[in-house]
């Protein structure tokens, strides 16, 4: 962290970022680790900024490099299980360049949610910065991880995914989907950009995601890659009603359907022009809901769009397909953790919104009718604050799922700055039969904390603990949805002095297993790391067998130990080499050099970004010489008057 002391919200407590990186430290634990978990590794995402700005800089959460961290159940020769934990900084682009030049690369989210032109300026030093580091994409990779086609892949929707290996969690390098000379956009480019959350079909192994570009049509591509790597659809275009690009951060996936969100949050240059943030929620905006089938071909099949009130939704939960008697998919239901506005984008930043009033997260229902194409039905079931859902990845896109755990808290609501709405509350709600059986009289307000009434069960952390998501994994042979366990990050800010700066860094995270079916304390197990692990976003779990059939590794145990054998080339300071182009201001990553190589090209960089600086600036640099030749002019001959 850098010596100056911020007190910043998301700087401070247990956002604070770690420098350090841990590899594989043993931890002691008390309680029982079920059999489930061993050979397994839970791995959550998050931001932790390599360098934090100062006290007057603008900062925001999800400004932060993306750091892994994670924790391995190794069985030892004993037959004993020994948990290992190891954490990372994601070696993207961004990060690679920053530490070259000791600095954060990019502008700050906050300086593009709000109307200021320093966005403009700190965007044209980064572009300036990146072109001379041999940069190429902007993506940080700090919002969530999942498991697909053999690969641990980190995700943010500025760039393609990060490929990841396990359990070492060392950076590899982007994947781009290729199959068959088809491939992501051109490096560097928003064609890449891929949502943070893509959705695994749990029976077909199908990915299915999207991309946002907001600079040129479409806006929206939509994808679907198969268990194995091959395009079923791919890149193909989503036409916005209203032509404006948006901010999509998620969307929802049933067996036969994909829903696209087309929501008031606009994110486009054009909006400085109007002096408005680049980044805008549009409350003059319906939002509209796009049901398009799984493998849309955009030359043969429909958009049927959907609109309704304007709102705000980070996360989905779940959607599926209903049938008539006909065996026809009548309608698509959706369950997702709706706000009314965009105000959790400002509270991510400790920045003031112009709507004051209460913004709360509530579950929200949405039917589609397909065959009248009108919203059948749209409503609040919950009636407390909910956000980071988490399902038995078995039941994603399922109908027969019923089952969501998530975060809430004893007072409060999200759309605060989360220094004051942190995760104490872990709730498992049957969102089915909410749906069914819906609270009466749910206002946008309506926050009942904590929460509590039918089809909900909740677990209070004790005082001063607080979260990150949950993670839901399954046991080998559950018999039931619920059958399996919860895996989560907690911390005690017990260690917190009173302006939430961490007065005592020797109080470490704890890992919690939690019986998911009982969802009741104490944990099964509780695993002691050996450092403070900040509050983060996304996690998954990878079991014994994803870890071993990893593309590019194979593992085998010999005397306690299990070795992974990487067949690629872990992406470190000396992977870059800068191939420019001008015309389209690309780099791209291809071969490796050395560090002395790497070390002359940033040395020369440096020197060519000052004379790109003199030269911008020569016109001011010649009148002040002027100005200045000319005083020394005026006095000489002034001198020489009084002599004479």
């Amino acid at each position: 962290m850098s010596a100056e002391k911020s007190i910043h919200p998301y700087l401070s407590g247990n956002f604070a970022p770690r420098q350090d990186e841990l590899f594989m430290v043993p931890c002691l634990y008390s309680g029982q680790i079920p059999e489930c978990l061993i050979g397994g590794q839970y791995i959550r995402n998050g931001p932790n900024p390599r360098f934090t700005p100062g006290k007057s800089k603008p900062y925001h959460w999800f400004d932060g490099d993306g750091m892994l961290h994670g924790v391995y159940f190794h069985r030892l020769a004993t037959g004993e299980v020994e948990p290992r934990y190891v954490n990372k900084f994601l070696r993207t682009d961004v990060l690679i360049a920053s530490e070259q030049w000791k600095r954060t690369l990019l502008p700050s989210i906050a300086t593009i949610v709000t109307n200021k032109l320093s966005f403009v300026r700190s965007a044209i030093r980064a572009g300036l910065l990146a072109f001379l580091s041999g940069s190429a994409r902007i993506s940080t990779a700090n919002t969530a991880v999942l498991f697909h086609h053999q690969r641990l892949l980190a995700t943010c929707e500025s760039g393609p995914p990060m490929e990841v290996s396990a359990p070492d969690l060392q950076t590899l390098d982007w994947h781009v989907f290729e199959d068959r000379e088809k491939r992501l956009g051109r490096i560097g480019t928003p064609d890449e950009w891929t949502t943070a959350h893509p959705i695994v079909d749990p029976v077909s192994g199908e990915m299915m995601f999207y991309g946002y570009n907001i600079f040129v049509k479409p806006f929206v591509r939509y994808s679907v890659i198969s268990k194995d790597g091959e395009h079923l659809s791919f890149q193909q275009p989503i036409k916005l009603h209203d032509g404006v690009p948006k901010m999509m951060h998620s969307f929802a996936c049933s067996q036969k359907h994909s829903i696209i969100l087309d929501l008031p949050l606009t994110m486009s240059a054009f909006n400085l022009l109007s002096r408005k943030p680049m980044l805008h929620f549009d409350k003059k905006l319906k939002s509209r809901f796009g049901v398009i089938p799984r493998y849309y071909n955009a030359a043969e099949d429909e958009i049927i769009w959907f609109e309704t009130a304007s709102c705000m939704i980070f996360h989905c939960v779940n959607a599926w397909d209903e049938y008539d008697d006909r065996g026809n998919v009548r309608s698509v239901s959706m369950v997702a953790c709706r706000f009314r506005t965009a105000k959790l984008a400002y509270a991510a930043g400790d920045l003031a919104y112009e709507d004051i009033s209460p913004d709360v997260v509530h579950l929200y229902y949405y039917k589609f009718d397909l065959q009248e194409r009108k919203v059948a039905a749209e409503y609040p079931i919950s009636d407390f604050p909910f956000e980071y859902p988490s399902m038995n990845p078995d039941f994603v896109t399922s109908a027969d799922g019923k089952y969501v755990y998530g975060g809430s808290m004893r007072e409060g609501s999200f759309d605060a700055a989360l220094s004051g709405a942190k995760i104490d509350v872990i709730v498992k709600a049957d969102y089915r039969s909410l749906v069914e059986h819906p609270p009466e009289n749910v206002l946008d307000e309506t926050s009942i904390t904590p929460p509590r009434g039918e089809h909900i069960d909740t677990i209070q952390l004790p005082k001063n603990v607080y979260a990150s998501e949950a993670t839901f994994l399954p046991k080998a042979k559950s018999i039931s949805e619920d059958d399996g366990y919860l895996v989560l990050y907690v911390y005690n800010e017990i260690g917190l002095d009173k302006d939430g700066s961490v007065k005592d860094d020797s109080l470490h995270s704890q890992l919690w297993v939690i019986d998911a079916h009982s969802f009741v304390l104490p944990p099964v197990a509780i695993v002691d790391l050996p450092e403070r692990v900040p509050y983060g976003l996304h996690g998954t779990w990878l079991s014994p067998q994803q870890l071993q059939n990893q593309a590019h590794v194979s593992a085998y145990q010999k005397e306690g130990e299990v070795k992974y054998h990487t067949n690629l080339e872990v992406r470190t300071f000396g992977s870059i080499k800068a191939i420019q182009n001008l015309w389209r201001w690309r780099i791209s990553f291809f071969t490796l050099v050395s560090e002395d190589e790497i070390a002359r090209r940033l040395s020369t960089a440096k020197v060519l970004s000052w004379f790109i600086f003199f030269v911008l600036t020569y016109n001011i640099w010649l009148a002040l010489i002027n100005s200045i030749i000319h005083i020394a002019i005026h006095q000489t001959q002034s001198k020489l008057e009084m002599f004479t």
